[in-house]
């Protein structure tokens, strides 16, 4: 029976992860732990830009209600972490490369210098 429950909320757990993605993509999240508690479960977001997370609390608040109603999760706790160096982050690195390269930049000119950043970081 516990092994059913653990299996289950393995399967929670992915599927707020790509909720959160999805709905923060412009934030850069990297990494997303959801962590159950007696009391609560703590939602703890590690993003590359945070301040696009907390900044719109009114869309934060409609993801909470919808991870918490499709998943009857209760009291559900949001904390935002700032990525130290978000150059060490390969997740980080590539969107931001493919985004650059779909403005239309030199795809040459993107690669070196996010390979100068990497470097540097």
């Amino acid at each position: 029976m516990k092994e059913k429950k653990f299996a289950r909320f393995g399967v929670v757990k992915t599927l707020i992860k790509e909720v959160i993605m999805d709905e923060f993509k412009r934030a850069s999240v990297t990494d997303v732990d959801v962590i159950k508690t007696p009391i609560s479960t703590r939602i703890v977001i590690t993003a590359a830009r945070p301040g696009l997370i907390l900044g719109n609390r009114r869309k934060l608040r409609d993801v909470l209600r919808k991870i918490s109603r499709r998943w009857k999760i209760n009291n559900p706790q949001i904390e935002v972490k700032e990525l130290e160096s978000p150059f060490l982050v390969p997740e980080f690195v590539t969107k931001l490369m493919a985004v650059k390269i779909a403005k239309g930049n030199n795809p040459k000119r993107v690669l070196y210098t996010t390979i100068r950043k990497v470097m540097e970081a």
